[in-house]
């Protein structure tokens, strides 16, 4: 028995309590992985609150965790694997058998790191090269910029010689973004975006604008873009985007949104060879210093 922290039913933060789960050994074609590491995100607020489904009985928040595993009782000599919660696969992988799939984590990453950057990780990925193509030199407009999928977006944008305008909420967080690769950033509690973005890049406007926010700023997005720049949404932290209508894109802006990303990953076949390939490709930067630990940045 493992003492955990579970909600049985959707519901806020109180419907989650503390309570026990069994644990027996593996058996054989399972994997047990012991934690060392379990990183929490946002996204587990979703599937607490019933925004967003979950296909188990009750819900233990943290949904990627990094440790060391066994197979059929048998300790295997395999350094440390990355994997997803027991209870429901990553948020951004859908289909029965994700839960299953271990990647390896690359020398040189700790698993603290590894628990708290993967799923981030990967989403600033797909923003960078999938949702819209960074080029040298082209202005994007980011929201939650000292979020910590903002503050990789920051530093990648960076490292492509790509200018970044972060949005943040008061001076501390401001400062954050700027330290994580950020040219500008536009405190909202006391600046005007739009005029601001404006006066940063002049008619042009942004390439991109890559907003986790929802309700409260996808207009203000769409009013920052230049004519066919890309609208990114991946997320709705103050609610999902509502009285949205072809006739807001005028402008001009092609309008993006994770869930063809996410469902696309899901439904392919080559799923772990995509995700391996990556951790593969990019954990480089962030083992050589490339990137800054952002899990304990806040």
């Amino acid at each position: 028995m493992v003492v955990v922290r579970k909600a049985d039913a959707a519901g806020g933060p109180r419907c989650s309590v503390q309570g026990g789960r069994a644990s027996g050994p593996a058996r054989p074609g399972e994997v047990l992985v012991r934690h060392a590491a379990i990183g929490v995100n946002f996204v587990d607020t979703y599937y607490r609150s019933g925004l967003y489904p979950c296909s188990d009985c009750c819900l233990i928040p943290g949904n990627e965790a990094a440790g060391s595993w066994r197979r059929s009782e048998e300790a295997l000599n395999i350094s440390r694997w990355e994997t997803g919660s027991s209870i429901h696969p990553p948020p951004v992988l859908t289909g029965p058998n994700v839960r299953w799939m271990l990647v390896r984590i690359p020398d040189g990453i700790d698993d603290v790191t590894a628990a708290a950057v993967f799923l981030k990780g990967l989403t600033v990925r797909y923003l960078v090269t999938d949702s819209y193509l960074v080029s040298s030199g082209e202005f994007a407009l980011v929201h939650a910029a000292a979020s910590r999928v903002g503050l990789l977006l920051g530093q990648w944008r960076a490292s492509l010689a790509a200018v970044a305008i972060g949005v943040a909420g008061g001076p501390e967080k401001a400062a954050l973004a700027a330290h994580h690769g950020y040219a500008h950033v536009i405190d909202y509690n006391s600046d005007d975006i739009v005029a601001n973005v404006t006066r940063l890049t002049g008619v042009p406007l942004c390439a991109a604008a890559y907003d986790s926010v929802g309700r409260t700023t996808w207009r203000v997005s769409l009013a920052c873009l230049r004519t066919r720049g890309t609208f990114v949404s991946f997320g709705q932290s103050s609610g999902p985007v509502t009285d949205f209508r072809v006739s807001d894109l005028a402008r001009g802006a092609f309008m993006g949104h994770p869930a063809k990303a996410f469902r696309f990953y899901s439904r392919t076949a080559g799923i772990a060879a995509e995700i391996s390939g990556t951790v593969r490709e990019d954990p480089g930067w962030c083992s050589e210093g490339g990137c800054r630990d952002t899990a304990s940045a806040l």
